[in-house]
């Protein structure tokens, strides 16, 4: 069989694909009446009639993840074009050719039919019925054969039956009823590797889950969150009892599949009580304090949207979500101002304090009490405007339009030719980025903001307008109140979130450094102080200016920090500030300036760390000296060989010459040879066991 070959399709064909792909992606977001697909069909119209001009028919033929054109192969690296294939391949399509007289009704007609989700497509008789009664003449449609694919026309029994390929949806009832049989105990191979890669997308595992909650779903009898916390639990227990050495891996990921269900669903699943099989694991309680508290505020508004009101039972399901005192006291200010923003109220203050009446006192038997009671009446009459959360409701699917219409804006800001289009797109992600930004969807605007940078790149070769509109994007993006959100997010999200968060604290630049040092000073976690520094030491040479003026401070640990972060920065720039902390009064401080200079190098930290032998504390002198010797630098050679021929009668100075002559053994100069060897032939009457001490340090170094 002749091997496939790499196809050198035109750059017009390469693009009539892309603006097919955004054009589909375009029309699977908007309404039929909106201005964008209007725009989308034009444009991909224009680019189709350019391709007619030097070829009758473009012919695409679809295999899984590849493209081909004309027989050959498109970049298989191409993700636009592994998508486009993947998109036609699950709605059934072999191949497509457009003909030369295609007009632009049909070319619409023709994206509604691809936009349409595969399952819909299946119940109204398949893409090319669609199409055809369309009338559709200038698109040719080859849907795939799947009796041949799946072997089942040559001979319909057993052996057709067992070569048949069972689908997801399959292999996902196989799995749920192989876990309820054997106790989340038992899977077999295929189910097992299919739990383990639906694991890995989180938004489909959690679209299965919902499934389950329907009613009837798998012939369940139980409905809603009783049978999707079975669900989780039975998961959960099988994947931690057969991979235990991944559980803190496997756990995050459990975590992110239940951000992602309904918020009304995951308050039903978190308030459901079941019964736990022997061997079984209470998965859900035992995941739920990784519940991000933007996922925990989220359910508990749209649960006081749903009833219109605050309810007892929400309150104590509070408690059972959020144990701890601390987080609940992170949290309630989060929720105040989330029903502030529902029910309209400019004042947040007020509802704040009602809630914190409300939710920080904990459920006892006389829970409701008549002082309960009346809290409860006024932050439901504070609650007054029920419009107002519907729309809050209605806003969470709008979120979602935004979000794939921004992977719309992106997709096109790359493949845009015209520069005012090209200005008008990157302006559009601007103000989209920001808005991701104000509503904490950090992945989000860092995809945005990485696009703008690649944009505005000179590799990209675009226009000096198109670069400055990209990088104006950008600036508008840099905004103080923005940062202090992200800094607290740290504490929040730090463990899910961290990577996102540290790279747009990064793009803020200087305005980030007094937040960070700030956060850095009240924070007692270890590990998130040291993500803090991390932050702060990427900033680099925007965060010395504020670092230098910490020196002053009149705690010697701050100043400490503040060296340490220099020492981490590593730029040869931070050694003259280093000068101010060398005189600090406390010698810890002056001892981390020695080794901050050491590990900075070049020749003025060398000359800062040589006046320190002279410091009055000696355990700051024996760092100076022994880190002369870690540099490893000739210079230090004469200043060393001159400290271990000072007078010693009675060993009280062994300690620093000693250190001396470890730093010469180090260094490895030919000059100190001589006085090394004076060293060894020395004899002493006094302090003679100490005097040993340096004859053996002496031999090791001449040794080197």
């Amino acid at each position: 069989m002749d091997e496939e070959k790499e196809s050198k399709a035109g750059p017009i064909v390469e693009k009539c694909i892309k603006e097919l792909s955004l054009a589909i992606k375009t029309m699977g977001i908007y309404p039929s009446a909106h201005p964008a697909i209007k725009a989308s069909v034009e444009r991909l119209y224009a680019t189709m009639e350019s391709l007619f001009e030097a070829s009758p028919e473009l012919k695409l033929e679809i295999a899984q993840k590849n493209l081909l054109v004309d027989g050959q192969l498109l970049d298989k690296t191409n993700e636009i074009f592994r998508d486009f294939a993947l998109q036609f391949h699950r709605r059934g399509v072999a191949s497509i050719t457009f003909k030369k007289d295609l007009n632009a009704e049909e070319l619409r007609m023709f994206l509604e039919v691809a936009s349409t989700e595969p399952k819909m497509l299946q119940k109204s008789g398949g893409f090319l019925r669609l199409c055809q009664e369309g009338k559709i003449s200038h698109i040719d449609i080859v849907e795939i054969d799947y009796q041949k694919v799946l072997g089942v026309g040559e001979g319909i029994g057993e052996e057709a039956e067992e070569r048949k390929v069972r689908s997801d949806e399959e292999i996902w009832v196989d799995l749920i009823r192989s876990l309820e049989l054997y106790s989340g105990l038992k899977l077999g191979e295929v189910e097992h590797d299919f739990l383990l890669h639906l694991e890995e997308d989180p938004g489909k595992m959690a679209a299965y889950l919902e499934r389950v909650a329907s009613k009837g779903s798998l012939g369940m009898s139980n409905l809603g969150g009783v049978a999707v916390r079975k669900t989780i639990n039975s998961i959960g227990s099988y994947i931690f009892k057969n991979l235990p050495q991944e559980k803190e891996v496997h756990r995050k990921k459990l975590v992110e599949v239940i951000s992602r269900l309904d918020p009304k669903l995951r308050i039903q699943l978190i308030d459901a009580e079941i019964d736990i099989e022997p061997g079984q694991i209470d998965v859900v309680t035992e995941i739920i304090p990784d519940l991000s508290n933007s996922v925990i505020v989220e359910m508990m508004t749209l649960a006081v949207s749903g009833e219109g009101r605050v309810t007892e039972r929400l309150v104590k399901l509070f408690h059972k979500i959020v144990p701890e005192e601390e987080r609940k006291r992170e949290i309630i200010p989060l929720f105040g101002d989330s029903l502030a923003d529902m029910s309209g109220k400019e004042d947040p203050l007020y509802m704040r304090r009602l809630i914190e009446n409300l939710f920080l006192s904990k459920p006892t038997k006389d829970f409701i009490s008549e002082a309960y009671r009346k809290a409860l009446k006024e932050l439901n009459e504070q609650i007054s405007s029920i419009g107002g959360m519907k729309e809050y409701t209605d806003s969470l699917n709008e979120r979602s339009i935004e979000e794939q219409a921004s992977t719309v804006l992106m997709d096109l800001i790359r493949l845009e030719t015209e520069s005012s289009d090209y200005v008008e797109i990157a302006k559009n992600l601007g103000k989209v980025g920001m808005d991701f930004l104000l509503t904490g969807r950090y992945e989000k605007a860092k995809e945005i903001i990485e696009v703008l940078i690649e944009e505005a790149g000179p590799e990209k070769g675009r226009t000096d307008g198109e670069r400055n509109a990209c990088k104006e994007a950008l600036e508008k993006l840099r905004d103080i109140g923005i940062v202090h959100d992200l800094v607290t997010a740290l504490r929040d999200w730090g463990r899910e979130k961290y990577e996102t968060i540290h790279f747009i604290l990064l793009h803020m630049g200087e305005i980030a450094v007094v937040p960070l040092l700030e956060a850095l000073g009240r924070e007692t976690d270890s590990s998130l102080r040291k993500k803090i520094i991390s932050v702060i030491v990427g900033l680099g040479e925007e965060a010395i200016p504020e670092i230098v003026r910490r020196f002053s401070d009149k705690n010697w640990y701050v100043v400490r920090n503040m060296v340490r972060i220099l020492r981490e920065i590593g730029m040869e720039k931070a050694v003259r500030y280093l000068n101010i902390p060398l005189k600090h009064e406390d010698p810890r401080v002056r001892k981390e300036v020695v080794y901050a200079l050491s590990t900075i190098g070049g020749g003025e930290a060398l000359r800062l760390i040589s006046l320190m032998t002279d410091d009055p504390d000696g355990e700051v002198r024996r760092g100076a000296i022994k880190y002369l010797g870690v540099m490893r630098n000739k210079e230090a050679v004469p200043l060393l060989v001159k400290l271990i021929a000072q007078r010693n009668p009675f060993g009280h100075k062994n300690y620093l010459i000693i250190s001396g002559i470890e730093a010469l053994g180090e260094i490895g100069a030919g000059e100190a040879v001589p006085g090394l060897v004076r060293l060894l032939r020395k004899s002493t009457i006094f302090a003679k066991s100490r005097n040993d001490e340096v004859r053996i340090t002496a031999a090791t170094a001449l040794e080197k």
